[in-house]
C-alpha cells in the first residue's frame, strides 16, 4: 500500500489563507480599470464547489464553472491501482466521502463502482477539452515521481494545444522530466509558501512561470516573469477587494474557491467603469 501523507502541512496552509483573506478582506480597494478587468482569467479552484450540494472536482462542479463564464478550472489528477488517470485531490476518499478507501488501492472498476462520483481525466476532456482552461495539478507520489504515469496523460492530452488549452501544475516540479512530450511553455510549479525558491527555478528552466499565494508573489517577481515572457498565477482570490489587487498588479491566472462570485463580480465591475466601491457591487 502507499504510504500515507502528513496532512499537517495542508492544515497549515489552510490557516494562512483564513488568516490571509480575513485581512485584505477588510482592506481598501477601487475596482481596477477596465482595460484590466477585460483581461481577467479566473481559474475555478477545484471547479464551482461548496462540498455540500456540489463536490469538489465532480463534473457539477465543473459544469457551474463553465455556465458561469469562468475563464479556466484547476483540477487534480493522481492514478488508479490501474493507472488510469482519475480527477480527485486527496490521495484518500475520507475527507470526502468518509471511507477510508486509497485512490491509488483501487482499481478504476472498483473505484467507479464505490465512488460514481470522480470522474476520469478522459471523461473531463472530452466534455471540456478546449471550452475552458485546464489547469491540471499532478499530484506527486513521491516528491519526483507523479502519482500517475506520465505515458498515461500524453494519449489523452494529445487532442489539446498544450499552453492554450492546458497548463501542467505540480508542487513536486522535479516530476516534469516525466513529462518531456510537452513544452517547457506548458508547464507550471506550484508554490506554498517558497515563492521565491520556485521563482528562480521557473525562470532557470524556462517554464511557463510559476503559481503561489498572493501575499509572496511580489510585485518585482511579476515584473521579472513578464520581461521573460513567463506568466504568474496567484491564489486564494476569494473576496472582491483581493480580486481586484490582484487584477491591478496584473496577474495572469487568478485562482479562487469562489470563482462563480468572483466572475459575476468581474463582469459586473466592467460594465460599471473604474472607482465603484466593491461592497456596493
Amino acid at each position: 500500500m502507499s504510504p500515507r501523507p502528513n496532512p499537517l502541512p495542508e492544515q497549515a496552509e489552510a490557516c494562512f489563507h483564513r488568516l490571509t483573506n480575513a485581512l485584505f478582506r477588510r482592506w481598501p480597494r477601487p475596482a481596477p480599470p477596465r482595460c484590466l478587468l477585460r483581461g481577467c482569467r479566473i481559474v475555478a479552484h477545484r471547479g464551482a464547489h461548496d462540498n455540500r450540494h456540489c463536490l469538489e472536482n465532480s463534473l457539477a462542479a465543473f459544469d457551474a464553472a463553465v455556465d458561469a463564464g469562468v475563464w479556466g478550472i484547476e483540477l487534480d489528477v493522481r492514478g488508479t491501482r490501474d493507472q488510469v488517470p482519475v480527477v480527485f485531490h486527496d490521495a484518500d476518499t475520507q475527507r470526502l466521502f468518509g471511507q477510508d478507501a486509497r485512490i491509488a488501492d483501487m482499481p478504476l472498476a472498483a473505484l467507479k463502482h464505490r465512488f460514481p462520483r470522480i470522474p476520469t481525466l478522459s471523461a473531463v476532456i472530452r466534455r471540456y477539452g478546449g471550452r475552458i482552461h485546464l489547469m491540471l495539478e499532478i499530484k506527486g507520489h513521491t516528491d519526483d515521481r507523479p502519482a500517475v504515469p506520465a505515458r498515461r496523460l500524453q494519449p489523452i492530452l494529445a487532442p489539446l494545444s498544450p499552453g492554450r488549452d492546458f497548463h501542467l501544475m505540480s508542487l513536486h516540479p522535479e516530476i516534469f522530466a516525466d513529462f518531456d512530450f510537452l513544452p517547457k511553455k506548458a508547464l507550471l510549479p506550484i508554490a506554498r509558501l517558497c515563492t521565491d525558491r520556485f521563482s528562480r527555478l521557473a525562470i532557470a528552466r524556462e517554464w511557463g512561470g510559476v503559481a503561489g499565494h498572493y501575499l509572496a508573489v511580489t510585485r518585482g517577481m511579476l515584473n521579472h516573469h513578464h520581461r521573460l515572457g513567463q506568466g504568474i498565477g496567484t491564489g486564494f482570490a476569494d473576496s472582491p477587494r483581493s480580486l481586484f489587487r490582484e487584477v491591478s498588479r496584473g496577474v495572469d491566472w487568478i485562482f479562487s474557491n469562489r470563482a462563480v462570485a468572483m466572475q459575476a463580480l468581474c463582469d459586473t465591475a466592467k460594465r460599471h467603469g473604474q472607482g465603484k466601491n466593491p461592497n456596493d457591487i
